[in-house]
């Protein structure tokens, strides 16, 4: 398998599956870190009593979006699990 995946293209869709970040193009990237230093820029050129306290957040990337939604599953499931094993399960709520 190892050597059937090297040679798969990175925009294949088995490798974005596998791989999120490969989702992105290294232009979507470049854009990203474009973006992300623009917003830094204006919101620290702000009037400091005008502007958020807090510098913009930059736009999460896939891998980060997958990571993310994992914790989710994880923890969702984690709690159903917990619940089941407590005897709560008409307890609590969502």
């Amino acid at each position: 398998m190892a050597l059937l995946w090297k040679h798969l293209p990175a925009d294949s869709r088995t490798a974005r599956r596998q791989c999120p970040e490969l989702e992105w193009g290294v232009e979507a990237y470049l854009l990203r870190l474009i973006e992300n230093e623009l917003a830094g820029l204006v919101w620290g050129m702000a009037d400091t009593k005008k502007r958020p306290p807090k510098p913009p957040e930059p736009v999460k990337m896939p891998g980060e979006l997958a990571e993310a939604r994992a914790h989710r599953d994880n923890a969702l499931r984690d709690k159903e699990e917990i619940t089941r094993l407590l005897g709560l399960e008409g307890m609590v709520d969502g």
